[in-house]
């Protein structure tokens, strides 16, 4: 009985995120419709011929705002170019307006909806993975709708093979993703070994308020800085178990692992903070581990 509610379940929430979606990108593709006819019309006026020279730290750098690449970079520049370029505000209404030429839909409304489509969804349909991806899956849509001239089959080989494919196919993402599921593993072993139960024991044993608990939970999320998603799984599967005895709730217990998760590990010289901020040390006047060190005042709260 239990196993044919819980399939009628997983079939609604299937349904209504499939809705949801679908329902969201027809009228993406409808009112982008609309606002890429006018927009055409402003772009040909404003930017025919539109060189732009940023000086960037005594260095010139120079956007053609009329070609959608050039508008591109100094969008993607905005940081640098709200700082050193006096007419910014003019320059990126053009740069956009290129931009949107090819993809009506970019910087607008629009692109709010697939975060507020995964939230929906997730608050309904409680599956935070598949309201995720429909998330992703929705704006890969509004974006390639846009993108490809509103043609369906051009949209989603669009969708597949430059989103998922070609994030799959990059090295630096198979990376991230073989490190993850290397840590999920490890925890899963933990787990199956015994070692929560056992930490679980002693808790039970030291732990004997509910004060106690959420300043064990804090203390654990400090000394576990090697890395932030290692804490986040550790800390959590570790400290679940007590803070539901204690009467805790997930809620609170998730902002206290997301408290001393990355904030801790960004200040520690020991992590993968560490090794990653490294990377970027190549070409200035200090060594990987000194940069880290010199940007942790500026690293208050990540």
């Amino acid at each position: 009985m239990r196993s044919q509610q819980r399939r009628k379940t997983i079939l609604r929430n299937v349904i209504v995120m499939l809705g949801v979606t679908l329902i969201v990108c027809l009228c993406a593709t409808v009112f982008a419709g609309a606002e890429g006819e006018t927009t055409d019309v402003a772009v040909n006026a404003a930017a025919e011929s539109a060189v732009v020279v940023v000086s960037v730290d005594g260095e010139d750098v120079e956007y053609d705002l009329a070609d959608a690449e050039g508008a591109q970079a100094y969008v993607d520049s905005y940081a640098d170019n709200i700082q050193y370029d006096p007419n910014v505000q003019t320059n990126i209404e053009t740069a956009l307006g290129t931009v949107r030429q090819d993809v009506s839909n970019y910087a607008t409304f629009w692109a709010l909806i697939p975060p507020l489509v995964a939230i929906l969804l997730a608050l309904i349909t409680k599956e935070v993975y598949s309201s995720l991806f429909l998330g992703i899956l929705c704006g890969g849509f509004i974006y390639s709708f846009s993108a490809a001239g509103y043609n369906f089959e051009t949209t989603f080989t669009h969708t597949l093979q430059d989103g998922f494919i070609s994030s799959i196919a990059d090295s630096y993402n198979i990376g991230i993703l073989i490190f993850l599921v290397m840590l999920g593993a490890l925890v899963a072993m933990m787990n199956r070994a015994g070692g929560s139960r056992a930490f679980g024991r002693w808790t039970t044993q030291h732990i004997k308020t509910r004060v106690g608990a959420q300043l064990a939970t804090v203390l654990l999320g400090v000394l576990i800085f090697i890395d932030d998603y290692f804490n986040c799984l550790t800390v959590g599967s570790v400290m679940l178990p007590v803070t539901d005895s204690h009467r805790i709730s997930r809620a609170k217990l998730a902002y206290l692992i997301d408290a001393t998760a990355a904030p801790i590990c960004m200040i520690a010289p020991i992590s993968s903070w560490a090794a990653a901020v490294s990377e970027y040390a190549e070409g200035t006047q200090y060594s990987g581990l000194e940069l880290f060190c010199r940007a942790i005042p500026f690293n208050f709260y990540s």
